[in-house]
């Protein structure tokens, strides 16, 4: 048939969760069939966000993290109270509540680390310290400790502290599988601020360190590099060096946009309310009612100017 995406039918939230996984599965796929590419040991992190149906998805696989901030309702303020303002100003006064979107696909969370296990896979401490102040997004009692590693069973080389990934296929068979986590939200209009990062971003950082520091930015280019340089600074003062740093920053409420500016037609009159008071102005259309007087006043204008002509008639004829 042609093709015709509105005569689709829509789908449910059970249907799209499964085609969300499945665009990973098809994705690993994809890549396995690349011939330059050593899929074996080249396994990947990768988070996805879409919305359907006011509903936002993420399809997580990995260590990377996503967090929504939603606002008090205390501070929600009616469109029509605000004050028309040159720029839009993302910083509120109060902390967001942070809401964590994906699935911890680490040995820190007791159902993968169990998981594993049960494939096959020893799990031990790496004999590399490792300097860690935050464990998915929680500040960490202990300031150093040694990480959980994935191990082929007799092995001595580490395998990966992540136990979900795409394209480790030599791990399958200990349990590093490329089934990612559907976590579903129902956004309202408190949820205003998305942000997604790599792996790294979330190391030293908290998700409500991470949340203040996007929240007080203007616009979301700004957001993402302050949360960079943040996130960039702490690998420096804790291991002198960094890890890749990606991060996504998207601004969901209508609540911040700038005004929309309305060009009024050059033959509607429109005043400026002029009030002692601080209130917004306000462009008021002509009153119906003056309409009517000028209407009346055509009519009378016309009355006479038909007397004056019969008078003239009358005095020609005489």
């Amino acid at each position: 048939g042609a093709w015709n995406p509105k005569m689709w039918p829509i789908l449910s939230p059970a249907e799209y969760e499964q085609c969300c996984k499945r665009a990973v599965q098809e994705t690993k796929t994809m890549l396995q069939q690349q011939e330059d590419l050593k899929e074996k040991l080249s396994g990947t992190s990768a988070l996805t966000v879409s919305f359907h149906g006011g509903t936002m998805y993420v399809t997580s696989v990995g260590g990377c993290g996503a967090i929504l901030g939603r606002r008090d309702s205390t501070e929600l303020v009616r469109e029509e109270e605000k004050k028309e303002i040159e720029s839009p100003s993302f910083s509120k006064e109060g902390e967001r509540t942070v809401i964590p979107l994906n699935d911890d696909h680490t040995l820190n969370c007791s159902e993968e680390l169990e998981r594993v296990k049960l494939s096959g896979a020893e799990v031990n401490e790496s004999d590399v310290d490792e300097c860690r102040t935050v464990l998915f997004g929680e500040q960490d009692e202990q300031e150093k400790q040694k990480p959980l590693r994935v191990f082929y069973p007799g092995e001595s080389c580490h395998a990966t502290k992540f136990t979900r990934s795409i394209c480790d296929s030599s791990l399958e068979s200990i349990g590093i599988i490329a089934e990612p986590s559907v976590i579903s939200c129902d956004l309202t209009s408190k949820d205003d601020i998305l942000i997604i990062g790599s792996n790294a971003v979330f190391a030293f950082l908290t998700n409500q360190e991470i949340m203040n520091i996007g929240s007080a930015c203007h616009d979301p280019l700004q957001a993402s590099e302050a949360i960079t340089k943040a996130a960039y600074e702490k690998w420096i003062e804790h291991t002198n060096r960094c890890e890749d740093l990606t991060v996504i920053v998207c601004f969901l409420s209508n609540f911040y946009k700038p005004p929309r500016r309305i060009r009024m037609p050059s033959d509607v009159q429109s005043v400026m309310a002029d009030d002692d008071d601080d209130d917004d102005d306000e462009f008021v259309m002509a009153d119906s009612d003056d309409d009517d007087e000028d209407v009346e006043d055509d009519a009378n204008e016309k009355e006479d100017e038909d007397d004056d002509a019969k008078e003239d008639v009358s005095s020609i004829s005489s």
